[in-house]
C-alpha cells in the first residue's frame, strides 16, 4: 500500500527509501556505496532515479567524477515524513556551505586522506605516516602528498607553517580545508546513523 506524500519512485525502491531517510549532508555516490555496502553503480543508478523524481540534485553538476548529490526541498520533506513514520529524530542538516565542485575533487581517495589526516600542523612524511594508520590499504608515496599539498596550496586548502628550527614547512588546514574535512568525515558515519 502506498504511503501518503511518498512518490512512488521511492516507494517501490528500499534502496531510495533509505537513502532519502538517512541523508544528512552532501555526499558522492562512493561515499553512500560505502556506508551502504552496495556496489557504486547500484548507487549511482538509486540517486539519477532520485535526481529524475526531483527528490534529489547533483550540486556540481558539471563534474564528470565524484558528483555531490543533497535532497532537494520536497526531497528534505519527504525525509521528514519518513522519519517521523518510523520514530526517528529530525536531522538538523547543518553542514558547512562550501564549494561543492571543490568537496567533490577533494573526495578522491588521496586527497581526502591528506585531509584527515591533517589535524595539527604536520610535514609531508608525517602526513603519509598519519593517512596509513587511519587507512592501512591506502596505497600512497610522500611524494604523493608533496603533490596533493601544492594542489592544496594553490586552491587554498592549506596554509605553510614556518618554524624558527625546522628547515622545512608544515602544513595546516584552512579554514576552507577545516569544512572539507568535517564533511569528509561526517560522509563516513555509520550506515545506521545519519551521514
Amino acid at each position: 500500500m502506498k504511503e501518503v506524500g511518498i512518490p512512488d519512485g521511492v516507494q517501490r525502491s528500499q534502496l531510495r527509501r533509505r537513502i532519502v531517510e538517512r541523508m544528512m549532508q552532501p555526499v558522492t555516490a562512493r561515499q553512500l556505496a560505502q556506508r551502504f555496502d552496495i556496489p557504486l553503480g547500484k548507487m549511482s543508478h538509486a540517486l539519477r532515479m532520485l535526481e529524475q523524481h526531483g527528490l534529489a540534485m547533483c550540486m556540481n553538476s558539471c563534474s564528470v567524477r565524484s558528483r555531490v548529490y543533497w535532497l532537494t526541498g520536497i526531497g528534505q520533506k519527504i525525509q521528514l515524513h519518513l522519519r517521523r513514520d518510523q520514530g526517528l529524530p529530525e536531522f538538523d542538516h547543518d553542514f558547512p556551505i562550501v564549494d561543492w565542485d571543490l568537496y567533490g575533487w577533494v573526495c578522491h581517495s588521496h586527497r581526502s586522506a591528506v585531509i584527515k589526516a591533517l589535524d595539527h600542523p604536520l610535514q609531508p612524511s608525517e602526513i603519509k605516516r598519519r593517512a596509513l594508520q587511519q587507512d592501512p590499504n591506502l596505497r600512497m608515496s610522500a611524494n604523493n602528498v608533496r603533490d596533493i599539498i601544492r594542489l592544496y596550496l594553490a586552491k587554498g586548502i592549506v596554509q605553510p607553517v614556518l618554524l624558527r628550527k625546522k628547515k622545512h614547512p608544515l602544513y595546516d588546514l584552512t579554514s576552507v580545508g577545516r569544512s572539507l574535512r568535517q564533511l569528509l568525515y561526517a560522509s563516513h558515519a555509520p550506515a545506521h546513523s545519519a551521514f
